[in-house]
C-alpha cells in the first residue's frame, strides 16, 4: 500500500491499518477542508492524527476555496494546499484566472487540482473549460507541480489535452 505522504507514492485511504510501505505515513486528500469552519479544524486534525494521518491536502475548487486551502496550510503544519478552478467554476472565475497563478506560486501549494473537463451538466462552454485546463496544465509544467484530474463525460478531450503536457505528473 502506498500514499503521497512521501510525495512519491499513490494515495491510501484513512484506514489506520493501511499505511505507505515506502514512508510509513498516511495522507488524506479532501476538498471539504477548504470549507470547514475554523472552530472544527482542531478537532478534525486531532482525529486525523489518531488515525495516523500524517498530512492532509486541502483542495480548493475555485478562487476563494483555493485561498482558504492556502490559509489552512499556512496555519497547520500537517495541511498542504492544492489549488484549482474546477470545470464547473470556470465561467464564474474567468476574471481571476491570472490572479490564480499567484496562489500556485505559494510554497504551501503542492498540487494543482482538481482540474479537467466536465461535459455532464453543461456543454455550452467546452472551449472555455479546455482553455482553462490547458492554462492550469501549463502552470503545472512551469512550477513542476502534479495535477489531480476531474473528467466527466469528456474522456477523449481530457486525454488529448493531457497528452499535450507529457512532463506533467498526476497525484
Amino acid at each position: 500500500r502506498k500514499c503521497t505522504g512521501c510525495l512519491e507514492c499513490e494515495i491510501c485511504d484513512l484506514d489506520p491499518n493501511k499505511v505507505c510501505d515506502n514512508c510509513g505515513k498516511c495522507i488524506e486528500i479532501e476538498s471539504d477542508y477548504a470549507e470547514i469552519e475554523i472552530e472544527s479544524i482542531e478537532e478534525i486534525l486531532k482525529e486525523c492524527k489518531e488515525l495516523n494521518v500524517q498530512n492532509i491536502v486541502a483542495v480548493g475548487y475555485d478562487f476563494s476555496s483555493s485561498i482558504r486551502a492556502i490559509e489552512l496550510a499556512k496555519k497547520h503544519e500537517m495541511i498542504y494546499a492544492a489549488c484549482s478552478l474546477q470545470p464547473e467554476e470556470i465561467l464564474k472565475n474567468q476574471n481571476s484566472l491570472q490572479e490564480f497563478e499567484k496562489l500556485i506560486e505559494n510554497p504551501n501549494c503542492v498540487a494543482i487540482g482538481e482540474i479537467g473537463l466536465d461535459y455532464h451538466w453543461d456543454v455550452t462552454f467546452k472551449s472555455e473549460q479546455q482553455e482553462a485546463l490547458r492554462e492550469q496544465m501549463r502552470w503545472a509544467e512551469q512550477y513542476n507541480l502534479p495535477v489531480m484530474i476531474h473528467s466527466r463525460d469528456a474522456t477523449e478531450d481530457t486525454l488529448n489535452i493531457l497528452r499535450e503536457f507529457p512532463s506533467v505528473k498526476g497525484v
